[in-house]
């Protein structure tokens, strides 16, 4: 890996476990192994390294949502596509999603204008996957609540994602990302109500009973 790479692997696991503020570029110099001129180098400072970091997290969000929109599913489909390949993304980059995740209702003056635009671009490639037919979708109103909850329900669980799996048990493998993304899809789309029939499916499908979700005993 070329010490531009390792920087920012090194950065992403950092920032993820302790927080941006509370890593100085001493200690990523000294955990990526180069000189801290290096990092100068490449990003300008941490600051130009938290950029890095969000400008891949972001790219790769309007990937996936480039790729489901064009597989021409119908609704439910779709958001269940979108949501698993969301999902996937966060586990196998999860260092990088937590570091930007965590980052991003911080006040840092110089990157407010970035997050902002990249945020925006990103609610706007989604925004067709809520729309309804016989209501009023331009309404900014509804764009902020149905966005927000959009992104918290499928970003949220993996926030707390380390402290979940030892609480549970449970690993984040194909399983967990296929139930995750029926559940959250058909709870957005239909409610409480129709997780039921969700969750008979997926137990058929798996042929298992009282797995996911586990009950808090």
């Amino acid at each position: 890996m070329d010490p531009k790479e390792r920087i920012l692997d090194v950065s992403a696991r950092l920032f993820a476990e302790k927080g941006f503020s509370a890593v100085g570029v001493r200690e990523i110099a000294n955990e990526a192994n180069v000189n801290i001129s290096m990092i100068s180098y490449y990003f300008n400072g941490k600051n130009g390294i938290l950029v890095e970091l969000m400008k891949k997290h972001f790219e790769e969000l309007e990937n996936i949502t480039i790729k489901v929109k064009q597989k021409n599913l119908n609704q439910e489909a779709s958001l269940n596509e979108l949501i698993k390949e969301i999902v996937d993304f966060i586990i196998k980059k999860h260092y990088y999603c937590k570091a930007t995740i965590n980052e991003m209702p911080l006040n840092i003056p110089e990157l407010y204008d970035l997050k902002l635009g990249m945020f925006g671009n990103f609610v706007k490639s989604i925004k067709h996957h809520f729309s309804l037919a016989k209501h009023e979708t331009s309404n900014t109103i509804y764009d902020v609540i149905i966005g927000g909850a959009f992104i918290s329900m499928i970003f949220s669980n993996f926030i707390f994602g380390d402290m979940l799996k030892r609480y549970y048990n449970i690993e984040y493998d194909e399983k967990f990302i296929d139930y995750y993304s029926s559940i959250i899809s058909t709870l957005f789309l239909s409610g409480i109500k129709g997780i039921s029939n969700t969750l008979e499916n997926l137990k058929e499908k798996y042929e298992v009973k009282n797995e996911y979700p586990k009950t808090i005993e």
